[in-house]
């Protein structure tokens, strides 16, 4: 029978109206994971119940915690806080085998001058199921739940995910479901976890951090160019068949940044902005919050896939480590770096090309930004693994043996946009890093390198500056990297076209492109008219006044690409696109290209101010544009750049499971898509 929508108002009343009795409670008790939290079947994940007590002088002297009515205290550690008032209660690496919505509950008690007081916490966490027949290589691990006194908690779970028989007391899977109710045919109830459907042995995941609809549109007119209104050519990306917006809002913000952007795809939870693979906690430590596991360790232990990580950024940067790294601390490169090591086996980790060598050499060695002496690239070459520094080194690199991995590190810091390897900026900004791959070139790298593990691979390929230099509000340094990830973005194609068009059906690949955000909120008002260029006419909109009947009068760009690589030749062509920014902070704008890169603002006494020494103050045609974000003048933030948007952002994909991420759903739902397609457990869509 159907379900009722009853018990989703009630749910929704009942968290309204329990919010404040709990902030009452003279002990609050905190419960990690919280409240819509959503695993898999066997996904490993901490546990940690926090309890406080109002008064420093206050005493907590005991603290009980349960799933789903079964005391489970004895089984984890009591561990005492900073002071008297505080004590926690922590199990790692959970896992949990019964599926549906499961309930952890905790208790405390203590005493306030000499009179008893108490406070309880409750967390409804979802525990999501897949087809444990296609495991590979199942680590060895104690389910939390696998002893008999759960049988029966677990036995009316089972029913309840089903969503046949619930009750007005328990939650189901829409009412737990972040950000959007899940249509009944992408559940994956009933057949569908048979595992009949044609599998993803690889997934390509292509990030384009920052990037938005418009990112993708201005991508396509400087690339292809518009001709009597229609495309010449769509981008690469524009080609995957299925498409749909994911909301991108954090655990503790409408507004996101990197690091929980990405960590929703890489352990299908949120988290606090700057945090990736852990929850918060109440310690100031950056090494102990409560842990998930991420994708690449999950498809590793229960698969036996392999991983590799691409980013023109700096590698311990916010979205390749979402993928590695548990830490509080997303600027913590000296022990993000040292994870990628410590933790290679648990993410079956292969293949990590990018930028950022800093993070990676001892603190006394030139250019160094450790805190500590460890020589985190001589680790990795002593355990057998290939490194390389350019891109004459990366193309002539060959993977050899049953088990190759490769380390490329390219730059001290973030790798060069496109815009500056291809010439167009000032030869300085590219330092003494000359010999940079693209992002197409480490894409082929990695894919040669992953493809020879016989159970698969997951990649994850950032294409980074289109964030950095949305930030800065430079438009072609911004636009030419959608481009570059776009050339990325047909490698991993051309791979996928050729794995599923093959005779083998278990070698197919499922490729995915997206973002972790939007950034900075860009806009297409228009075209350039460089007659008018330096007043507000410049930025042409509508062709009403131009000769409507005059087809030689045409509001088109007019770039042009001779050499067909894919990048205008010129990017300050006469009819040039306007790219502006939304979500600004004050600037200076003469919507030429920068020879260099540049900072739009500056702080001044706690105030952000458009930078004074921007060369675009006293250009030709340059003036100021006034910010929208907040600058500090009434104590709040000083915004000197543009900032990333609660915009949703596309995701396109092609392959086996891609039509899943046909819909508007939260970004923590593609982890489990990336798995399903893997399985072979995903809905077909069904047309109502």
């Amino acid at each position: 029978m159907s379900r009722s929508r009853g018990p989703v108002l009630a749910l929704a009343a009942a968290v309204l109206w329990t919010a404040p009795g709990a902030l009452a409670q003279t002990i609050r008790v905190r419960v990690t994971p919280p409240e819509k939290a959503q695993f898999l079947q066997h996904q490993l994940f901490d546990i940690r119940v926090e309890a406080t007590a109002q008064s420093s002088t206050d005493v907590v002297t005991a603290l009980s915690v349960a799933i789903d009515g079964v005391d489970v205290t004895a089984r984890g550690n009591v561990e005492p806080g900073a002071s008297s008032n505080v004590r926690s209660w922590v199990f790692r690496d959970a896992g949990l085998g019964f599926e549906g919505p499961r309930v952890i509950t905790a208790t405390a008690t203590g005493t306030s001058a000499g009179s008893p007081i108490s406070g309880e916490g409750r967390s409804t966490l979802f525990v999501r199921p897949w087809d444990q027949s296609r495991r590979k290589g199942v680590s060895s691990r104690a389910l939390l739940d696998s002893g008999p006194e759960f049988a029966l908690a677990g036995a009316r779970a089972s029913v309840r995910v089903r969503g046949e028989e619930a009750s007005d007391e328990e939650p189901g899977a829409d009412e737990l479901h972040l950000g959007a109710i899940v249509p009944a045919f992408h559940k994956v109830v009933g057949e569908d976890l048979a595992g009949t459907r044609p599998r993803a042995k690889n997934v390509i995941l292509l990030i384009g951090d920052g990037m938005g609809v418009a990112h993708r549109t201005a991508a396509r007119v400087l690339s292809r160019g518009y001709v009597q209104g229609k495309a010449n050519a769509p981008l690469s990306m524009d080609t995957l068949p299925f498409n749909g917006l994911l909301m991108t809002s954090s655990l503790d913000s409408l507004i996101t940044d990197s690091a929980p952007g990405a960590h929703n795809y890489s352990t299908g939870n949120k988290t606090n902005n700057g945090m990736e693979g852990v929850f918060p906690d109440n310690t100031p430590a950056e090494d102990d919050n409560p842990r998930l596991e991420h994708l690449s360790s999950f498809i590793g232990r229960q698969l036996g896939k392999v991983t590799g990580i691409v980013s023109d950024a700096f590698l311990t940067d916010a979205t390749p480590a979402a993928f590695l790294a548990h830490t509080q601390n997303r600027g913590n490169g000296t022990l993000i770096a040292g994870q990628y090591f410590d933790l290679r086996s648990a993410s079956q980790l292969k293949v990590l090309l990018g930028g950022g060598g800093y993070h990676f050499i001892p603190k006394s060695q030139t250019g160094s930004r450790r805190t500590d002496e460890r020589n985190v690239v001589g680790e990795f070459r002593a355990d057998g693994w290939s490194f390389v520094e350019t891109k004459t080194a990366l193309d002539a690199y060959s993977p050899s043996g049953s088990d190759p991995r490769l380390l490329g590190l390219f730059h001290l810091d973030n790798m060069s946009v496109a815009f500056d390897k291809l010439g167009f900026g000032d030869p300085a900004v590219n330092g003494p890093f000359l010999d940079q791959p693209f992002l197409r070139d480490m894409t082929e790298k990695a894919i040669e390198v992953l493809s020879t593990y016989p159970n698969g691979f997951f990649l994850m390929v950032e294409a980074a500056h289109i964030d950095k230099q949305a930030h800065r509000m430079d438009a072609e340094r911004s636009i030419y990297d959608v481009i570059q990830l776009d050339h990325a973005v047909q490698v991993a194609l051309d791979f996928a076209m050729q794995t599923n068009s093959d005779a083998d059906p278990e070698n197919d690949t499922l490729v995915i492109v997206s973002a972790d955000h939007e950034c900075a909120g860009v806009t297409l008002p228009g075209v350039g008219r460089p007659e008018k260029k330096g007043t507000r006419d410049y930025v042409k909109t509508y062709n009403y006044r131009s000769g409507r009947n005059d087809p030689d009068t045409l509001n088109f760009t007019d770039y042009v690409d001779a050499n067909h690589d894919g990048y205008p030749d010129n990017p300050d062509t006469g009819r040039k696109l306007i790219v502006n920014f939304g979500a600004n902070s004050d600037r200076y704008e003469d919507w030429a290209s920068a020879a260099k890169p540049k900072d739009p603002g500056v702080t001044q006494n706690g105030v952000a101010l458009a930078n004074p020494n921007d060369p675009d103050k006293d250009a030709p045609g340059g003036y100021l544009i006034v910010g929208v974000v907040e600058n500090g003048v009434s104590g709040g933030d000083a915004n000197t750049q543009a900032v990333h948007t609660l915009s949703d952002i596309p995701i396109s994909a092609y392959g086996p499971g891609a039509s899943q991420f046909a819909r508007v759903t939260d970004n923590t739902e593609a982890f489990f898509h990336i798995v399903h397609a893997m399985l072979g457990t995903y809905p077909v869509p069904t047309q109502y």
